[in-house]
This record gives structure tokens, C-alpha cells and sequence, in this order.
């Protein structure tokens, strides 16, 4: 992932509910324990505001805060039920996946809310970073790493109001800062950082999965699979008259047969792995795919287009005929190429047969000008 911040995407938000489901079905015996006890902190705190000698039970704040643990009472209960029922297998793992994630921005907003309260800042610049950070911490950031975003977040403002009320142990408020602190904050935070950990391990099993899909193993350029959907894509973009100008480039390397009789299969083999490593820089706008044995194809776009005739020259250059050392045995690099760009009202089998033929004549041009025999 180049970026921990980004906005959401419908593969993203799909990514980041599989976890979420995965992690609360796996600890939802926990998440049930940790959930009851935040409602019980919800209760007791309803209770002890309304017995709060330092409340009048009236100010505008006062109310507020009754209300939000009332909320966070009713909120944890209700979420308890839920992987309760998950566990009798009465809910799907979407709906807990979901309730999980919505649980959580609830969470953080009961943390915005009463740590602005505790603070006793509502009318400063804190209180307005405070909940911006919750407001940004929904939208912002994407499905991927919501925990640790909104654990991050809950931090922040549990330590703010941990800072304020130092000591713990002192003041009205330090058994709820100390329960705040600890169970919103550290525990999230591991919780948090775990999921994100599983997360990134499933993308990088999912990018191996796709590269070994699409990609050859052997040069790293695209396989014959992807070559095969090329051909679809653009057969259909010609059909829907949509296609842009393209090329395409047959190539072949020379001598591959004489090579592995010579020196034997590794270094032939090294050979197709040379011209995996340098057709990219000769190509650099086109798509490139490895398509079997000793067959490149090219399908030349953008500046490689725009190019098209300095590229072939600088390929003739570096490919007609150089020398390149593997295992301390100098080989013989050679590829034959021929191409042809796409006219208009043909088909893309009929570009791909003139840069075959045009392929072939190029490649016994190159055998007769440097008396080279069979393969």
C-alpha cells in the first residue's frame, strides 16, 4: 500500500469488511465480554451523573453527557446482542461485519463528545480539532485501516483528557478517564494494529496470486493469459469503433535452439530472461508480453507510438546482434522483429498477421547477414 490515507473504493470497503467480519467472528467471545462491560460503564456512569454532587442535572452539558453514556449503554448492549446471535449463527457475517464497523465510528464519537465535556474546553480551538478529527477520521480515511484510524484518533483524545485529570487516581472523573484510557485506548490500538497486519499479509497473498495470473514468472512481462484478454479487449474496442491508435511488435530471439546445443537449456533460458530485462526500456509506454518459448509480443501505445520508428531503430541497435556475458560465457544476443499499426476497419488478427510475416523476414535478413543456421 503506497498510502495509509486515501478515500475509499468499492474494492477497498469490500477488503476492510472481510476483516472486520474475519476478526469479530473469530473474537466475538471477547469482543462480547469487552462489549457488556462498556455498557455496564455506560449504566454506572447514567447512575453516578445523576448523584454527581459537582451536577445540577440541568446545564446543557450535563445533559449531553447523561445522554451520550445512556447512548453508549444502549449501543454496547445492542452490539453484544448481535455477536451473541452471531454465534448461534442467526446473523449473517456481513451484518456483523458491518455493525462492528458502525459500532466502532459510534465509539469514537462517545470519545469526541466526552472527552470535549471532561476537558471543559467546549468553547476552544480543541474542542473543534476534537471532533474534526472524528468527522475526518469517517470520510478520510479508507475501509483498510479504519481501526487504526479511528484508534489513533480515540487515543489522541483519551490522553488529552488523561493529561488534564493527572493524576489518575484523583478527581471526579479518574475511574472513567482510567477506563477510557486503557480500554478504548491501548486495547484498540492492538486490536487495531493486528487487523491491520492480517490486512496487508491478504493483499500481498492476493497481488501474488494475480502476478502469478497475469505475469510470466520467468521474464516478469505479462503472460499469455493476459495476452489472451488483450486480444479480447481490443477485438471488442474495433467492434464498438472506440480504438485508438496502436502497433504491434512480433519479436523472436535468434539462436535459441544453436544456444541450448552449445552451452545447454540454462543458458538459453538466460537468454529469453536478457530480453525480458531489456524490452521494457525499449518499450517503455507498451504493454509487453512473453507469450512462450522464445515469442515477445509488443503492443505499442502512447509515446512508444508517437515513436514508433525511433524505437525500432533503437531496437535494431541493441537487439540485431550484441554480445552479453552469463556465467562467464559470452552469448550471442539476437532478436528478430516485425511490426505493423492498425489501419482502420480491420481486425486485430489481421495487424497481428503482417507483423508476423514482417517478423520473418527480418529474421532470415539477420540469419544471412551474419551466416547464422537453424534456431
Amino acid at each position: 500500500m503506497k498510502s495509509l490515507i486515501y478515500l475509499p473504493t468499492k474494492k477497498n470497503i469490500k477488503e476492510g469488511i472481510h476483516v472486520i467480519g474475519v476478526y469479530a467472528d473469530k473474537y466475538s467471545l471477547m469482543m462480547i465480554v469487552i462489549t457488556l462491560l462498556v455498557a455496564a460503564m455506560g449504566v454506572f456512569f447514567s447512575i453516578y451523573w445523576q448523584f454527581d454532587e459537582t451536577s445540577d442535572g440541568t446545564s446543557s452539558n450535563d445533559l449531553i453527557h447523561l445522554f451520550t453514556h445512556i447512548g453508549l449503554a444502549v449501543v454496547s448492549a445492542g452490539m453484544a446482542g448481535i455477536l451473541i446471535l452471531r454465534r448461534f449463527k442467526k446473523v449473517s457475517p456481513l451484518v456483523l461485519a458491518v455493525s462492528t464497523q458502525v459500532y466502532a465510528a459510534l465509539l469514537m464519537a462517545y470519545g469526541a463528545i466526552v472527552g470535549c465535556l471532561d476537558l471543559y474546553v467546549g468553547d476552544s480551538p480543541l474542542s473543534y480539532l476534537l471532533l474534526a478529527s472524528a468527522v475526518a477520521g469517517l470520510f478520510v480515511v479508507g475501509p483498510m485501516i479504519y481501526f487504526v484510524s479511528l484508534a489513533l484518533c480515540l487515543s489522541a483524545i483519551f490522553i488529552c483528557q488523561g493529561i488534564y485529570h493527572f493524576p489518575f487516581f484523583s478527581g471526579p472523573y479518574a475511574v472513567e478517564t482510567i477506563v477510557n484510557f486503557i480500554l478504548f485506548g491501548i486495547v484498540s490500538l492492538l486490536t487495531c494494529y493486528r487487523s491491520y497486519r492480517v490486512m496487508m499479509k491478504e493483499n500481498q497473498a492476493q497481488e501474488a496470486l494475480e502476478r502469478l495470473t497475469y505475469f510470466d514468472d520467468l521474464t516478469g512481462l505479462f503472460n499469455e493469459r493476459s495476452y489472451v484478454l488483450l486480444t479480447e479487449e481490443i477485438n471488442k474496442s474495433i467492434e464498438e469503433g472506440t480504438e485508438k491508435p496502436f502497433a504491434i511488435v512480433m519479436m523472436d530471439v535468434n539462436r535459441l535452439k544453436a544456444t541450448n546445443d552449445q552451452y545447454g537449456h540454462r543458458y538459453g533460458c538466460s537468454l529469453v530472461v536478457h530480453a525480458g530485462k531489456v524490452l521494457p526500456t525499449l518499450f517503455p509506454t507498451s504493454r509487453l508480453f512473453h507469450v512462450g518459448g522464445d515469442e515477445f509480443i509488443a503492443f505499442v501505445e502512447g509515446e512508444d507510438y508517437a515513436h514508433l520508428e525511433e524505437r525500432i531503430q533503437t531496437f535494431d541497435e541493441q537487439c540485431e546482434n550484441t554480445l552479453y556475458e552469463y556465467d562467464g560465457v559470452k552469448l550471442i544476443f539476437s532478436i528478430a522483429r516485425g511490426y505493423s499499426s492498425y489501419q482502420g476497419n480491420e481486425q486485430f488478427r489481421d495487424v497481428l498477421q503482417r507483423a508476423d510475416e514482417a517478423m520473418y523476414i527480418n529474421k532470415k535478413g539477420i540469419k544471412d547477414k551474419y551466416g547464422w543456421k537453424g534456431r
